[in-house]
């Protein structure tokens, strides 16, 4: 072996297990190996510590996600956890502070939950967890640092797989502070992937060439590694300092095996022992956990690059592979927050049940982890694995949301919600458990048996039951119930009673047909076939609120496809797009409006539906809901998209704006509010962005803020194929930035579901006002719409 003419004298080898929830076996299996890991590492250690001398310093272990810790937890002996709190205490085993590799899916209050869990369990053990590493997931929402600062986690070892995405800072191996929304720092290294180490051969039986393409025959790598390693090794390190690398250590991640979700392997041992025997002098391998390495780090006297700003994941793309789960996930992760806000704003609880708490944020943290599917979903999307995977993990969205659900009605039975009965009085209690006013249509439901046997078809009225004032009223048809919708706002805290009578007035809209526009005192919307919506504009003051240079009309699907000649050819077409999310030879096609249907005049609100025709789906059509009582326009986007195999998107243009273009667009993010292109880390991804409520699009004066509810994407990016621009590219100060809901895509060549077909639904409400020209108030304004009041009926 060659002399090194680098200055890094120590390898770490931090051995892990990479936690992909459901990549590789399902679910349940997974849980059970990871408990087992644990047992496999305490075992290691031990014998470890019978071989420890001048060239071994022992075996240690990193638990990579605190997921994994609760597995055992849940499965060990008595002894077992005993022997398992003392490893961690004499740091033979270290734990992560990441309950699970996340997308950015995950809001604020469940991330800093179940990231407690870890911190307070090293707390119980004497150990402080301020440490954490992610692997496979290449970024986070701004907020994360935030999270993990306020935990007490000052550190963040990060290996970013490349593979559809990219690093920061044009280069890995490279630490720098993060600085948190509100001024705080985190100290991150932006490391190598995860198999790093195995591609240089530490591993006995386990080297891969995922990354590393050399002269290292398939021979080699399968049957050598010590052959591999002695080429490998000193070549990665020379390379480092042609890189001008500052230390005297370099860390790398190992897998046991050649493979995610694998076992500790104890021949690491072996390898080391050799290694240093031969090599040592020149380059000695140490295994180290995660405290040990920052430990190293800290003591260096560099002066660090400070970084502030969102690091946006390139795999949250991710949650438009199952658009229909992810909506339900967001409305149970809305709902959650809404439970625990009613239980400590109300007093409907005396003491919230903690473990079911906890159940509730473990499921939804389960669908928020960074995996969608088995590694063979796409070429194998029949297979019984493939299936099962996937309805595992659609299962969590829908467990989360039960749970939920179950604990809404507890509380609201307690504040006085009737169960179903004969003869129930029509009285209905609203709330506002935020701790600022909030407004909108609230709907009272009606059972169609009551509806028309209490003669409320031929007219109703309103009554507060607080003032004794009678509301503005209207109908609309539900399915299984007839819905009497009537305009309310609250201060913060406060409830009322509306009494539902009755009467002579009428609460049917009246229908007006073959007309070309919506119009209310707020808003006027005009359309046109095939074009689409033409025209969105204030109704007092005429501003048009759409963008002269908009590339599609307002609300329209676009979509796009990929050409794939044979079945076979699937996984290669998929994995040549590389950063891009379609390929070369896509077609893309915007849909035509077709059909319009009766306007619906009342004094709560204006609606229309409009009919499209749109490639990839069938029955499309956009409905229109305007406030009368404020500026605001719901939004339901509806079709039943039709089954392909090639890979696909979906987009909905979205070229709102409260004056000329350009303006300023912020997003709300798990834990921070965010200008896409100016608030972030360099070198990050600049095309989509993973929101949670809405977005904001701001001038001096006035600010539009767009909910939505079901669909977290927002492209900003160009649509086309081409070079991606990455933050702190020139070339993005000439880009228009257009927007679009990314509300579908199976792009990816494994992972996400193979189909998209079937009925969906994707909801938005835009709202303009001067108070939106705070970035603050309209990002609230899009949490306040998609939240609302609380409403169910007295007994």
């Amino acid at each position: 072996m060659p002399a090194p003419t680098n200055q890094v004298k120590t390898l770490l080898v931090i051995h892990h297990s990479h936690t992909d929830v459901g990549y590789t076996e399902p679910q349940g299996r997974i849980a059970l190996w990871h408990a087992d890991f644990i047992r496999q590492a305490l075992a290691a250690v031990a014998e470890g510590k019978k071989r420890q001398g001048r060239h071994l310093s022992g075996f240690k272990w990193v638990c990579e996600t605190f997921w994994g810790v609760e597995q055992f937890m849940a499965r060990a002996s008595n002894a077992e956890i005993a022997a398992f709190r003392e490893a961690l205490r004499v740091d033979e085993i270290g734990l992560s502070a990441s309950y699970l590799n996340f997308n950015e899916l995950i809001a604020d209050a469940v991330l800093r939950r179940v990231t407690r869990r870890a911190v307070d369990f090293g707390a119980k053990v004497g150990v402080a967890v301020d440490c954490a590493m992610t692997a496979d997931i290449n970024g986070y929402s701004w907020g994360f640092s935030q999270a993990l600062h306020d935990c007490g986690v000052h550190n963040l070892f990060t290996c970013i797989h490349t593979h559809h995405g990219m690093y920061p800072l044009g280069k890995q191996q490279v630490p720098f502070w993060w600085e948190t929304p509100q001024g705080d720092q985190v100290l991150v290294w932006s490391g190598e992937h995860y198999h790093f180490g195995n591609e240089l051969g530490l591993v006995p039986g386990a080297v891969s060439s995922y990354l590393t393409k050399d002269e290292c025959t398939a021979e080699m790598i399968h049957k050598d590694h010590w052959a591999v390693a002695e080429i490998r090794i000193p070549r990665y390190l020379e390379q480092l300092a042609a890189r001008g690398y500052a230390y005297g250590f370099a860390p790398v991640m190992v897998s046991g095996l050649r493979r995610d979700n694998a076992p500790p392997n104890v021949a690491i041992l072996d390898m080391i022992t050799r290694w240093n025997e031969t090599h040592g002098g020149r380059i000695r391998i140490e295994m180290a956990t995660l405290g040990d390495f920052f430990t190293r780090l800290r003591a260096e006297p560099d002066e660090l690059p400070v970084h502030r700003g969102d690091w946006p994941d390139w795999w949250s793309d991710g949650v438009a592979s199952e658009p229909a789960s992810t909506r339900l996930f967001r409305q149970a992760q809305r709902d959650h927050e809404l439970q625990i806000r009613l239980a400590e704003k109300c007093g409907a609880l005396p003491d919230v049940p903690t473990e079911r708490q906890s159940t509730i944020d473990t499921q939804l943290a389960l669908y928020a982890e960074h995996t969608f599917g088995h590694a063979s979903a796409m070429s194998h999307p029949w297979h019984a694995d493939v299936q099962a995977i996937a309805a595992r993990k659609r299962a969590f969205a829908d467990l989360a949301h039960e749970a939920i659900g179950r604990e809404l009605a507890t509380i609201t039975v307690r504040l006085g919600a009737a169960s179903l009965r004969p003869g129930l009085p029509f009285r209905f209690k609203v709330i506002n458990p935020w701790d600022r006013p909030v407004g909108g249509i609230v709907r009272l439901p009606v059972g169609h048996h009551e509806y028309h046997e209490n003669d409320l078809n031929r007219g109703a009225e309103i009554i507060d039951a607080t003032s004794q004032e009678t509301l503005p009223c209207q109908v609309e048809q539900v399915p299984q119930a007839a819905e009497f919708c009537v305009p309310l706002q609250l201060v913060a805290g406060a409830e009322t009673t509306l009494e539902l009578r009755p009467a002579g007035t009428s609460v049917e809209p009246e229908l007006r047909k073959g007309v070309g526009s919506l119009v209310t005192d707020h808003v006027r919307i005009s359309w046109h076939k095939p074009t689409g919506i033409k025209g969105w504009s204030d109704g007092k003051t005429g501003r048009d609120l759409l963008r002269a240079d908009r590339p599609y009309p307002p609300l329209t699907l676009i979509h796009e496809i990929t050409p794939v000649t044979a079945a076979e050819d699937m996984g290669v077409v998929r994995g040549a797009m590389q950063l891009n999310r379609k390929g070369a030879a896509c077609r893309r096609s915007a849909a035509r409006l077709a059909r319009v249907g009766p306007v619906k005049v009342g004094p709560v609100f204006t609606a229309v539906e409009l009919g499209y025709e749109v490639a990839g789906a069938q029955h499309c059509t956009v409905g229109l809901l305007a406030h009368a009582h404020s500026r605001r326009v719901d939004v339901a986007v509806r079709f039943l998209k039709e089954s392909h195999w090639e890979p696909e998107n979906l987009y909905l243009s979205l070229p709102f704006v409260p004056g000329a273009w350009p303006a300023t667009l912020w997003l709300d993010k798990t834990g921070a509010a965010v200008r896409p292109r100016s608030d972030q880390i360099p070198g990050s991804l600049t095309d989509y962005y993973c929101i949670q409520e809405g977005l904001a699009v701001v001038t001096g004066k006035l600010g539009i803020a767009m909910a939505a509810p079901d669909s977290p994407l927002i492209q900003v990016g160009a649509l086309d194929h081409g070079r991606r621009r990455l933050m702190g590219d020139s070339a993005l100060a000439r880009d228009p930035a257009h927007l679009f809901a990314w509300l579908m895509t199976n792009y990816w060549e494994t992972n996400f579901a193979a189909s998209l077909g079937g009925f969906h639904e994707f909801r938005f409400s835009v709202a303009w006002d001067e108070a939106y020209a705070e970035p603050a108030k309209a990002l609230q304004a899009c949490r306040d719409m998609n939240q609302g009041l609380v409403c169910f009926r007295l007994d």
